[in-house]
């Protein structure tokens, strides 16, 4: 008999353990186990990503694209009074692009004390690199220039993709002596995509014969329906010195958005 007691005994301490081990299990699920929330570092409730999208107020895009990168800023003499500050900037993430962000300029004195700042808006595509530049006033105590983000908006970057739109031809045009724009960049452009671009942003570069950038300038064109072409004209300031420039040197970008 005793080894029989003894099995029953066995039998209903783990009858009693896993009986208890289920209703521990309960009594946590219903009362114990913290409610999901945006910063448990769980992807729970309707997150599209650890505590970001869905219910919480962060999307994926802020919470995990890096930052822009400035791969360089240099200013470019334009000629008169004015300067051109010119800055190379790089999207480091491969999965996210910005639709819109915030950028602005920045020139300062010998003591680091900002004397101009001059902001603007632009867009870029995952994984790009692009150029911005702004004209500001030229002031002899300026000595250093760079350029700051002030905000961004990231998407993903199936949401936000580069339209097909390209330069079919472009040529310089140095003219007389008195006209009314001595230096112009003319060309055509295309979308060869099959919806509807609206705005295309032409940027020309021009070099001289040393191969130093002489001067920048650009021209926007909007709503481009697909399969359109269209001319272009870039104008450069009145007072840039066109006998050295050198025409073969010129570089033309396009930059779309849908």
């Amino acid at each position: 008999m005793y080894p029989r007691k003894a099995k029953q005994l066995i039998y209903g301490a783990g009858f009693i353990a896993v009986f208890g081990g289920i209703l521990a299990l309960i009594i946590y699920f219903l009362f114990l186990k913290p409610a999901p929330t945006c910063f448990d570092n769980i992807q729970n409730q309707n997150e599209t990503g650890v505590d970001c999208g869905g219910v919480c107020a962060i999307s994926c895009e802020q919470k995990y694209a890096q930052p822009l990168v400035v791969n360089f800023v240099k200013k470019i003499k334009d000629g008169g009074n004015k300067v051109i500050l010119l800055a190379e900037v790089k999207n480091p993430n491969f999965d996210y692009a910005s639709d819109d962000f915030v950028y602005s300029f920045n020139a300062y004195d010998i003591s680091g004390n900002k004397i101009q700042s001059i902001t603007g808006r632009s867009f870029i595509y995952a994984g790009e690199t692009k150029n911005l530049f702004e004209v500001i006033d030229a002031d002899k105590n300026e000595i250093s220039e760079d350029l700051t983000f002030l905000q961004y908006d990231w998407k993903s970057k199936d949401s936000f993709k580069n339209p097909d739109v390209e330069i079919k031809s472009s040529q310089v045009n140095i003219n007389a002596a008195g006209s009314v724009y001595p230096l112009t960049v003319t060309g055509v452009v295309k979308n060869n995509d099959f919806i509807k671009v609206s705005k295309v942003i032409l940027s020309a570069f021009v070099y001289d014969s040393t191969g130093t950038l002489a001067g920048v300038s650009k021209t926007e064109l909007e709503n481009f329906n697909p399969t359109d072409e269209r001319n272009f004209t870039i104008i450069f300031p009145t007072d840039i010195d066109t006998s050295l420039i050198n025409q073969n040197a010129t570089k033309v970008y396009v930059n779309a958005i849908r």
